[in-house]
């Protein structure tokens, strides 16, 4: 069943829909301006692995596990090889961003299955 509204009846339910589309149109335009500086932390994360390193950090690990392709290499080991490889004088430790780039590297590799391995020694396959 079909409900009659007056003239100003409807008009005043145009302005109160008009009212909520702009309250939507602003909890959008918010949205949009968190995700895009939200963006920016997502995009960032790999160029700040690749700006630690000189050289390709793929290149630098496989150079790595294909010199000693018959044994477990540790992470660190693989670390300081990779680093020194680069041609920097960094000491390393676990946990410091180097360590970091190449842990999450070796897992990406491992996931591809490129390497073999677990969250402490890794070999080539």
């Amino acid at each position: 069943m079909a409900q009659k509204y007056s003239k100003s009846e409807l008009a005043e339910m145009i302005l109160a829909l008009q009212e909520r589309q702009q309250i939507v149109r602003e909890n959008m335009d918010e949205i949009d301006s968190l995700l895009a500086r939200l963006a920016k932390f997502v995009t960032n994360k790999p160029t700040q692995d690749r700006s630690l390193f000189h050289l390709s950090l793929n290149s630098l690990i496989a150079k790595v596990l294909k010199e000693h392709q018959h044994q477990w290499l540790s992470t660190i080991e693989i670390v300081e090889q990779v680093v020194k490889l680069d041609n920097q004088c960094v000491d390393v430790e676990i946990g410091d961003p180097f360590y970091m780039a190449v842990k999450r590297k070796l897992k990406q590799l491992h996931k591809q299955k490129v390497i073999i391995g677990g969250g402490f020694h890794w070999k080539i396959k």
